[in-house]
């Protein structure tokens, strides 16, 4: 006795120190997942708490004025939500590891309430500075008041799990939480406030535009006063964000990081937002009209021309500060003298108003303007800027100049650090007779050959170019941000790391009333169903335990284990009689296939109902349904078990009455026969089904009903079928319904058929299909043809490549021109697609009229052909392989060829194109390394689909001879390399320089 107290005692001891190890793993597994997850979320805070704090100085930009340029601050402001939605994405995944294992006084929950504080303190004075819109029907005021709400509950949740006491309190809380959300819809109010701000909505009149236009046409063109609007909007869907953020990280079955569609729609925002300030931007020339005749015709008329000049300038300089002006103001009666160059000019009130806008960043050649004063003081003429300019200032200045006037000594200017001013005297008799001021005002050094957009490489994104400014931005898209839109927040998101860390001790989402109520019945349903297959199989337990020991004693003698004698005692008290054998088979049948009065008399109909309520009831969309290929594999084998334990137990009968003292024949014919084939259906199939394993009549019963599954997009018919009297009910099909259409079957004298017939308004061509299946398996029927919509009422009713017309037609959304010469017109989604035709670029949609870099065979070589920066002529020329490689031109007695690199070796192309630069040598420029977004290529490649070959030249220090040399950039193993053909030999180097296309001319 004590021995066996002693061994229990070890045992507990055991089992405790088993259960104690595995507590501390997964405790240490926590803390190293909190510890992976708090880094991260410190890492992504700094940037979302700079973020903020930015958005928040740019909601006082009207009360507190700075000198900023205030379209790039507003721009790179605006760009740097992303960082907000990276902090969004981790913030939730924090609050649901609170809920799942975090507690009071915990570090990480103190953490998780700092930071959360400073974000709503941060969110608040944002609200406190830029209000919402003034009454207007546009506004979203619904949608807003939700999420502000749904705010206040997530302040509610994080104050409660940060005083809950015990995991039921957490569970409440966060339950609250998911209900409010819930009931009042506030994932829908987000993506609905969204909508509204972008779009508008039929709510609001259908007019189109959303509250982005309506705030852009309340700005007046004043960047300040956009970003003043656009943060708040944009306050308001961060908070929604969060909201969203956390509840679906809440519910999800996960609390990985990952973006979400209400952070999508926080993106989304940004980028609409930069690009209506870009747009607003752009037009800017308007704005400016329309504010300086205000301040002219408002002038009092005492207040001199230099008074108002300086007045304008202090006006355009605040609201347009990515300009630096130039204002001169004369009157209109006067003469205006000589004009150059680009510049507004304003009539109003008898006063002309000339305005010369410049980038505020740009920076002037001192050189240059030195140069040119000097012009100005040695010319002996007067007025200095006239008609032939040339005479003045030589080539080198003349490219400088942006704008230029000479005008009597009778109006009114305000001058800038890059304007050069002279005045000069005409004179009679050695007498002064007037007086004329010579203005000069210089261009940067970026505007001149090198435009911002030519040099700012947006890897996803494209760059846009402010008007009349050397400036240029990367817009970027939706997942993607940076100053080159280099940054990716689905890659910042992802962390193989964190994810093991948090999928390890990832804890069961909060579920909704709805999920627990049916996992409940499920439940029920495969506990019921156990407890008929645990009663069936108790009450045919003695049957199988005789059923066995019969097999087994004949596997023994037929293994020559035991002898005849020992056969026959072993299993004479079974085998009583005759009788007793032919029992206990038909026993067995019944067993398995019922006997038809009680219902659950069958052990395989109660393995059926098991199979279809499996625990838990997730794993039901797993496999387990009906016909299903893991349902057939578990009925194939519970029949093969029985069927070789009858067989078995049949085997030891014959042996039994043919070794006894009479032997008698046995069995009857009856006893003879195997298990029964059910009372199922057979084979239930259809190309395309996927639960099609029901192949005999076992794997189903008699009226039982099956869900059809098919793949893909295509529905089954029916999608109920039913087992009646061995044959299923109808033949299954599946089908494909037609865009603005519907495909109805139905079964006809056990054959399906399908007819498709259109919507209202629409009718099938070439001509409805109807379809016929009188034996299984039936092919999928996918209609040919399309229903043509005659009379349209949105684009949604037409084709992709169509638009709906104002006479309710479906029409080619090319079809009525919209794009300009020299355009390519494509229609993706109901939207007309311009594209310039090479070597055409511009505006697609006005004209492409300014030609760029291309090739062209000619016979003759122009001045305009591309040179290395050594002076070689590029060309290419087509290889074996149907790619085209570039190349250098190479002249030998006086015949011209390309030569380039082929398969390792030199290659002369007789046949070649050159390419050529109508800019006259402006519109390239040779850069290291890429190839760049705007590099220049000779063509795709046959072997790799989607992979380029660009221009390239050879690089280095030039020691080698080979420097300056074209040749093709490839992508290798080790990254791109160019090769060229030089000296019989093909040479490859990382050390190059691409061709970029510059500008059109």
């Amino acid at each position: 006795m004590a021995a066996l107290r002693t061994s229990l005692c070890v045992l507990c001891l055991l089992l405790h120190l088993g259960l104690l190890q595995a507590h501390t793993s997964d405790h240490k597994a926590k803390e190293e997942a909190m510890a992976v997850l708090i880094d991260k979320m410190t890492s992504s805070y700094t940037a979302a708490n700079l973020s903020l704090t930015n958005l928040v100085n740019t909601a006082k930009t009207l009360t507190h004025p700075h000198n900023q340029n205030c379209l790039r601050k507003g721009l790179e402001v605006f760009d740097s939500v992303a960082n907000i939605v990276t902090f969004i994405d981790y913030f939730g995944s924090l609050v649901r590891c609170a809920h799942a294992f975090m507690f009071k006084s915990s570090p990480e929950m103190m953490y998780l309430k700092r930071h959360f504080t400073q974000v709503n303190k941060l969110l608040a004075s944002i609200s406190a500075e830029a209000g919402p819109l003034p009454s207007t029907k546009l506004w979203p005021s619904t949608q807003a008041e939700l999420i502000l709400n749904a705010w206040s509950r997530l302040e509610q949740l994080v104050g409660d799990l940060a005083v809950a006491e015990s995991q039921e309190e957490k569970s409440r809380a966060a339950a609250r939480f998911t209900a409010y959300c819930e009931s009042r819809g506030v994932e829908d109010a987000v993506v609905g406030f969204y909508r509204r701000v972008a779009q508008g909505g039929a709510e609001a009149g259908g007019e189109g535009g959303g509250i982005m236009q309506l705030m852009g046409d309340q700005s007046e063109g004043d960047v300040r006063l956009l970003t003043w609007l656009s943060s708040h909007v944009t306050s308001v869907l961060i908070r929604g964000s969060f909201v969203s953020a956390v509840y679906d990280k809440l519910k999800s079955s996960h609390a990985r990081p990952e973006p979400q569609p209400a952070t999508d729609c926080l993106l989304a925002l940004s980028k609409l937002i930069q690009k209506t300030m870009m747009d607003y931007a752009d037009g800017y020339e308007k704005w400016v009209r329309k504010d300086v005749e205000k301040i002219v015709a408002h002038a009092s008329s005492t207040e001199t021309r230099i008074s108002m000049a300086t007045d304008i300038k202090a006006h355009l300089d605040g609201k347009f500060s990515w300009f630096t002006w130039s204002v001169i103001v004369q009157d209109s009666s006067t003469e205006h003298g000589f004009l150059y160059g680009d510049f507004i000019t304003i009539h109003v009130r008898e006063q002309t108003v000339l305005l010369i806008p410049r980038d505020s960043e740009a920076v002037v050649d001192e050189g240059v303007r030195a140069q040119a004063r000097k012009k100005m003081q040695g010319h002996k003429a007067c007025p200095v800027v006239q008609e032939d300019m040339t005479n003045v200032f030589p080539a080198s200045v003349m490219k400088h100049i942006a704008f230029a006037q000479s005008a009597p000594d009778s109006y009114s200017y305000t001058t800038v650090g890059d304007v050069v001013v002279e005045k000069c005297y005409t004179s009679f008799l050695f007498i002064k007779t007037n007086t004329y001021i010579n203005t000069v005002v210089l261009k940067s050094m970026e505007s001149l050959d090198n435009p911002s957009c030519s040099k700012l490489q947006c890897q996803h994104g494209s760059c846009r170019q402010v008007e009349q400014s050397s400036s240029g931005f990367c817009l970027c898209e939706t997942m993607f941000y940076g100053h080159r839109c280099e940054n990716s927040i689905k890659d910042e998101s992802k962390d193989p790391a964190l994810v093991e860390k948090i999928n390890s001790v990832d804890e069961n989402p909060v579920p909704d009333i709805s999920t627990v109520y049916f996992q409940l019945q499920e439940q029920i349903r495969h506990a019921d169903a156990r407890g008929r297959f645990q009663q069936a199989k108790l009450h045919h337990q003695d049957l199988m335990d005789k059923l066995s020991f019969l097999s087994y004693q004949s596997m023994l003698f037929d293994s020559a284990q035991i002898s005849v004698d020992e056969f026959l005692s072993n299993v004479e008290g079974v085998i009583l009689s005759k009788g007793t054998c032919v029992y206990l088979l038909h026993q067995c049948d019944g067993v398995v296939m019922g006997d038809g009065l009680q219902a659950d008399s069958s052990l395989l109909e109660t393995l059926r109902n098991l199979l279809l309520h499996p625990e838990p009831p997730s794993l039901q969309t797993r496999g387990s349904i009906a016909c299903s290929e893991t349902y057939a594999e578990h009925i194939d084998r519970f029949v093969t078990f029985f069927t070789n334990l009858r067989a078995g137990a049949l085997s030891a009968c014959q042996k039994y009455f043919m070794y006894s003292d009479n032997p008698k024949p046995f069995p009857p014919r009856s006893a003879a026969q195997g298990l029964p084939q059910g009372t199922g259906c057979g084979p239930l199939s259809a190309n395309s089904l996927l639960n099609h394993h029901c192949r005999t009549s076992y794997h189903s019963a008699d009226q039982q009903s099956i869900r059809l599954r098919c793949s893909g997009t295509l529905k089954p018919f029916p999608e109920m079928v039913r087992c009646s009297k061995g044959r299923w009910n109808a033949l299954p099909v599946c089908y494909a319904e037609p865009r603005n259409g519907v495909t109805r079957c139905r079964s006809d004298n056990r054959t399906t058929v399908c007819e498709v017939s259109c919507d209202d308004g629409s009718v099938f061509v070439p001509e409805a299909p109807t379809y016929r299946c009188g034996s299984p398996p039936c092919e999928a029927f996918v209609p040919v043809g399309r229903c043509k919509v005659t009379r349209c009422v949105s684009n949604s009713s037409c084709e992709d490549s169509e638009v709906c017309d104002g006479d309710g037609r479906c029409r080619d959304g090319c079809s009525g021109a919209p794009c300009g010469p020299n355009a390519a017109c494509a229609t993706l989604n109901h939207v007309p697609v311009c594209t310039c035709v090479g070597p055409w670029v511009k505006n697609p949609r006005q004209e492409c009229s300014s030609p760029s870099l291309h090739w062209a065979h000619l016979l003759h070589i122009p001045n305009g052909t591309v040179k290395t920066p050594a002076g070689w002529l590029v060309c290419r020329g087509q290889v074996p392989n149907g790619d085209w490689h570039s190349g250098w031109l190479y002249t030998v007695a006086g015949k011209e060829s390309c030569l380039l690199e082929y398969d390792g070796k030199t290659m002369r192309a007789a046949l070649y194109e050159l390419l050529l630069d109508p800019c006259a040598g402006s519109g390239y420029v040779w850069i290291p390394g890429g190839p760049h977004s705007h590099s220049m290529w000779t063509s795709y490649t046959n072997s790799t689909p989607g992979s380029m070959l660009f221009v390239c030249s050879w690089g280095g220090d030039g020691l080698d001879g080979k420097q300056g040399f074209s040749g093709t950039l490839v992508q290798t193993a080790s990254g791109y390399r160019c090769i060229i053909a030089l000296n019989r030999a093909a040479h490859s180097t990382p050390d190059y320089l691409t061709l970029v296309r510059v500008q059109a001319c």
